[in-house]
């Protein structure tokens, strides 16, 4: 099954993201622990690692490294990882590599960016007004006493 534009692979606020993978949905998350992970394995840092995967540079054993550790992260004990991988991801014929591609552009994407339609903390979208500021102005003359 495809995961181009599946809506069931979207991002969750926690940087995770539920895809159908295998035996069903499965949740994928990268975890600052498998981003490190993923860029000792690359020998890039994860925006380096994100470019290549973006721009179709990325080898195949990097976009299976990066659906290991989004199921690791989602709650898979590395074994189970593992052996999913085996069982349904690229090579087990049931996984193209372009789909196992799409996937892994989703859970990076899930992990690196915040979802679509949010606003970060304490961002005011335009034309909202911002919480009016209680500190005194700086350009305003200090109160002197006689």
């Amino acid at each position: 099954m495809s995961v181009l534009g599946s809506p069931s692979a979207a991002a969750a606020r926690d940087g995770s993201c539920t895809a159908f993978f295998g035996e069903g949905e499965a949740v994928f998350r990268l975890t600052i622990d498998a981003i490190r992970r993923l860029e000792e394995r690359a020998q890039h840092g994860i925006y380096a690692l994100n470019r290549r995967l973006l721009a179709l540079d990325s080898t195949l054993d990097e976009v299976v490294e990066i659906l290991r550790h989004g199921l690791i992260g989602g709650g898979c004990k590395p074994e189970e990882a593992a052996r999913l991988l085996r069982s349904y991801g690229p090579g087990s014929g049931l996984m193209s590599p372009i789909e196992a591609y799409a996937l892994a552009v989703r859970v990076m994407e899930a992990g690196l960016l915040m979802p679509a339609g949010e606003k970060p903390p304490g961002k005011a979208a335009a034309g909202e007004a911002t919480p009016a500021s209680t500190s005194p102005g700086s350009t305003e003359p200090e109160a002197r006493s006689a």
